[in-house]
C-alpha cells in the first residue's frame, strides 16, 4: 500500500468506465478514499461493487 495515498481523499469525473474507472481501481488498493461521479448509475454501481474489497 503506498503510504502517499493511504487516507487520501480523490474524487474522480468519469469514474465508471475507461481510464477513470481503471485509476479509481488502482487508487482504491493503494488506500485512497474515492469520491466517484460518472454519467451512468447502473455503472457507478458496479465500480462500487469492484471497489467493495478496498
Amino acid at each position: 500500500m503506498s503510504i502517499r495515498l493511504k487516507d487520501r481523499v480523490i474524487i474522480l469525473t468519469g469514474a465508471t468506465s475507461g481510464m477513470g474507472k481503471d485509476m479509481a481501481l488502482s487508487f482504491a488498493a493503494k488506500g485512497a478514499k474515492l469520491v466517484l461521479n460518472g454519467r451512468s448509475e447502473a455503472k457507478a454501481q458496479r465500480v462500487m461493487e469492484e471497489l467493495a474489497p478496498y
